[in-house]
């Protein structure tokens, strides 16, 4: 294996356990925990978020399996410095689209913001730096795995706009859930 650098270092040597673990926490966990303490119900109603983002965790996982595969290739255009860094870049530009764009549509909460400003940039900087290493390195079953978790996500995210779930507070509201500083109606 070449020299590996930023992300790629970090997947190639950390455990895939210690990994999902990490993904998870500070995705799903942290948001649930915060959800539990500012608002008084620990909740994830969007399925983008609970099962789309899970699917994506999964293909970083493949990735970081790919990684710790013997002969696994990383392109030079983004095993260095400045692509790891235009990723960053990239990553928190579109997060801020997706927030700017989703303003008014998501409730505003702490978590929402959690979720656009860290988890969002987060997993646009694993698509933009994972993709190359699956693209020359998956078996077939791998990127019918990555794929299949790409469309899933893609496909519950479309679910969530058109059945209201992308703002959670109030679809917990207007089906009866007591929220914290909220009057049911």
């Amino acid at each position: 294996m070449t020299h590996l650098v930023g992300i790629y270092s970090l997947l190639a040597y950390t455990p895939i356990w210690l990994t999902a673990i990490v993904l998870w926490t500070f995705t799903d966990g942290v948001i649930h925990l915060m959800r539990d303490r500012l608002e008084g119900l620990g909740y994830q109603t969007s399925f983008s978020a609970k099962f789309g983002d899970a699917g994506l965790i999964a293909a970083t996982l493949i990735a970081a399996t790919i990684l710790q595969r013997d002969g696994s290739h990383v392109p030079d255009f983004v095993n260095n410095a400045m692509g790891q860094v235009a990723a960053g870049f990239i990553g928190t530009i579109l997060g801020a689209y997706v927030t700017i764009t989703t303003t008014g549509k998501r409730s505003g909460q702490a978590a929402d913001i959690y979720h656009d400003l860290v988890i969002g940039p987060a997993i646009f900087f694993l698509v933009i730096t994972l993709l190359p290493v699956i693209w020359e390195n998956a078996t077939t079953y791998e990127w019918f795995a990555v794929c299949f978790a790409a469309a899933t996500w893609t496909i519950l995210g479309i679910v969530d706009i058109v059945y209201d779930r992308m703002n959670q507070r109030q679809w917990l509201i207007r089906h009866g859930f007591p929220i914290k500083g909220e009057v049911l109606k």
